[in-house]
C-alpha cells in the first residue's frame, strides 16, 4: 500500500464507500492523508448536567434511563426520544429519522454526548440529536471531516486512523501502513517496526492508567504523600516525556 493506493483498499472502505469518498474527491490514500477536518469538537471538559451551559456545544457523560421510544409525527417525521442521568440531573434526548438510535443506546449503559442543551417550554433540558459514545471511549479532541452522503465524520475519522497502526489496532497490523514498502533490502525492517509499534501501545497504557476516563485506570495521580500542585506537576513531567517517545 503507498499514496497512490486507490482509497478502496483501505480496511473498512470497499467500493460502495469509496464511491462516497470520491465525491469529496478522496480516491487515494495519499488524498485521504490530505483531507484536513473543517472543526475540532472539545469532548474533553466533561460537564455535570446540573452545570452545563445553554446553547453551546458541550460534552456531558450520562446513563441512559430508558430504550428510545419510537414516535411518529404528522409529516412522515419519525422521533425517537429517551433520557439521560448522571445522578444529579436529566436530559431528554431527541433524535430524528434514524431507526437504529433503539440498537446504538442501551438502556442502562453510560455514554458521553456532544451538542447543545436548550431549555424546554418546561424548563426541562433538552438535546436534540446529539453526537454519542460510549463512556469507554476516550473522550479528547475530536476531529469534525466534511460529509457527504453514506460517509459521515466518524467514518472518515475511523478511515484516518486505519493508516496509523498504533491506533486503537494491534502491533501485528503493519501492513496497513500506507507509505512503507517493507521489502528485503528496505533498511527499515519489519520487526524493528511491529517491535516500535508495540513499544508505542504500551506507552499509551501506561499513560491511560492515570486517566479516571479510561478502562485501564486504576491509580490517581494524586499521591497519598505529596501536595496536589506537586504530584501534577510530576504527573504531567511523566505524561510529556512517555509522549515524545511515541
Amino acid at each position: 500500500m503507498n499514496f497512490s493506493t486507490d482509497i478502496k483498499y483501505l480496511k473498512g472502505v470497499g467500493s460502495a464507500r469509496a464511491e462516497a469518498f470520491q465525491r469529496l474527491s478522496v480516491g487515494t490514500v495519499g488524498a485521504l492523508l490530505r483531507f484536513y477536518p473543517r472543526a475540532y469538537e472539545d469532548w474533553s471538559a466533561v460537564y455535570p448536567i446540573r452545570e452545563a451551559p445553554f446553547d453551546t456545544n458541550i460534552c456531558v457523560k450520562g446513563i441512559v434511563c430508558d430504550t428510545p421510544s419510537k414516535i411518529r409525527i404528522p409529516g412522515g417525521t419519525t422521533l425517537y426520544k429517551t433520557s439521560i442521568t448522571d445522578g444529579q440531573g436529566l436530559i431528554n434526548l431527541t433524535f430524528f429519522n434514524n431507526k437504529y438510535i433503539p440498537n446504538m443506546l442501551k438502556s442502562g449503559e453510560e455514554y458521553y454526548f456532544f451538542g447543545k442543551i436548550t431549555k424546554s417550554k418546561f424548563g426541562g433540558r433538552e438535546m436534540a440529536s446529539p453526537v454519542f459514545s460510549n463512556a469507554s471511549a476516550e473522550a479528547g479532541i475530536k476531529p469534525v471531516y466534511p460529509q457527504t452522503a453514506g460517509l459521515n465524520s466518524k467514518l472518515i475519522a475511523y478511515s484516518t486512523d486505519c493508516l496509523n497502526p498504533t491506533v486503537n489496532v494491534q502491533p501485528g497490523d503493519i501492513h496497513r501502513l500506507p507509505f512503507l514498502n517493507l521489502n528485503a533490502t528496505d533498511p527499515i525492517s519489519r520487526d524493528s517496526l511491529e517491535s516500535r509499534a508495540k513499544q508505542n501501545v504500551e506507552i499509551k497504557k501506561d499513560i491511560c492508567k492515570y486517566s479516571l476516563i479510561q478502562p485501564l485506570f486504576n491509580q490517581s495521580p494524586i499521591l497519598k504523600d505529596s501536595d496536589v500542585l506537586s504530584s501534577i506537576t510530576l504527573y504531567y513531567s511523566k505524561e510529556n516525556a512517555l509522549l515524545t517517545q511515541i
